[in-house]
C-alpha cells in the first residue's frame, strides 16, 4: 500500500505514532485534518498546501513526543514534497509516482501497492492533471479555464515560457 503525497505531506511512521503519540493512532487520526489524512496501515499522511503549514504541524508533533530528525535523517516523521520527495533523508520511506504520475509514498519495508487517498477533500492529484508549476510563480485561472502563471512582474499562460512573457 502507499499514500498520496501531493503538495507538502507530513508522513509519519504508524509504529512511531502508536509508541509515542498521546492517544496513539486513533488520536492522531482525530487530530489530523480529516480531508487531508490517509493511512496505508504502515505510514500515516497529512497533506498541506504550503511548506510553512507542514513545518508547523511537524513542530506540534515534536511537542507531543514524536521526533522529526535524529543524526541527520528523519526519525518518526518527515515532510515530503510532491516533486522532490522527502526533504530530509529518510531510511524508512520510499517515494515515487504511479503510472498516472501521482506522487506517492510507502514504507520501505513494504511493497508500493495500491494508492490510499484521503476520504474526502483532495480527491485526484493535481499532479496527474496539470503541468508542473514553474518555481516561484503563482498559478491563476485564465480565460476559458486556461492555466496561467503570475510572478510579481509578469503573467503568462502555460503555453509560454517565463522568458517569453512580455
Amino acid at each position: 500500500m502507499s499514500v498520496l503525497a501531493t503538495d507538502y505531506s507530513v508522513v509519519v511512521s504508524r509504529a512511531a505514532v502508536v509508541r509515542g503519540y498521546p492517544g496513539g493512532a486513533a488520536r492522531f487520526e482525530r487530530d489530523a485534518a480529516a480531508d487531508r489524512f490517509c493511512s496505508d496501515g504502515l505510514v500515516m499522511r497529512v497533506g498541506f498546501d504550503e511548506f510553512e503549514q507542514a513545518a508547523a504541524f511537524v513542530q506540534r508533533l515534536s511537542e507531543k513526543g514524536l521526533r522529526a530528525e535524529a543524526a541527520g535523517t528523519a526519525a518518526d516523521c518527515v515532510i515530503v514534497h510532491e516533486h522532490r520527495g522527502p526533504l530530509t533523508p529518510c531510511l524508512w520511506l520510499e517515494f515515487g509516482r504511479n503510472r498516472h504520475g501521482e506522487p506517492l509514498c510507502w514504507h520501505a519495508a513494504a511493497r508500493r501497492g495500491r494508492l490510499t487517498r484521503p476520504q474526502r477533500g483532495e480527491g485526484l492529484s493535481a499532479a496527474a492533471t496539470t503541468p508542473v508549476r514553474p518555481y516561484g510563480l503563482r498559478r491563476l485561472r485564465g480565460a476559458a479555464g486556461a492555466l496561467c502563471y503570475s510572478s510579481s512582474t509578469h503573467a503568462f499562460d502555460s503555453k509560454q515560457s517565463p522568458g517569453s512573457a512580455g
